[in-house]
């Protein structure tokens, strides 16, 4: 069995993988499949990468594999739209969180940008159905902007 795969050329080194050409066992979906596994059961645990073409479209896509069970966790579509762990994006970027079912926080989104503010982005599950952003930084300012009309937060909140 081969242990390792090592490319050596003075030009541009290129590997490449070819899908099948007709469709046996894939229903047409993956054209090219680079599976990278853990220890323990072959192809128990691990990440896939593959590239999917049917009826002109295509899409690159990244799954986690537990159990043999294989898991959406990024797809670019032929659009260019992004999914993070949606296998169906419908925006240029569509995250889908499994809902905790309780009222925990969940983190969705964070923006950093070094030495000035972060912006998070929280939503709470179940009952609560809370959508909360929060700012931190040594500028602490959100501006919200609806319809034309600016809002600004002040120590009381949003005015």
């Amino acid at each position: 069995m081969l242990s390792s795969l090592r490319i050596v050329n003075t030009g541009t080194a290129h590997l490449i993988i070819n899908g099948d050409t007709n469709n046996t066992g894939d229903e047409g979906n993956e054209d090219a499949i680079l599976d990278l596994v853990g220890d323990g059961n072959p192809g128990a645990y691990g990440y896939r990468i593959n590239t999917e073409n049917w009826s002109g479209q295509t899409a690159l896509h990244f799954q986690e594999s537990i159990n043999t069970v294989y898991t959406s966790r990024l797809k670019i579509d032929k659009d260019g739209n992004v999914g993070i762990g949606d296998d169906s994006p419908s925006a240029k970027l569509n995250v889908v969180i499994p809902n905790s079912g309780g009222t925990s926080k969940q983190e969705i989104l964070k923006l950093l940008q070094t030495g000035q503010n972060t912006l998070q982005c929280f939503m709470y599950g179940g009952a609560t159905d809370l959508v909360q952003l929060h700012v931190s930084g040594p500028e602490q300012h959100l501006s919200l902007t609806t319809g034309g009309t600016a809002s600004a937060t002040t120590a009381t909140g949003i005015h």
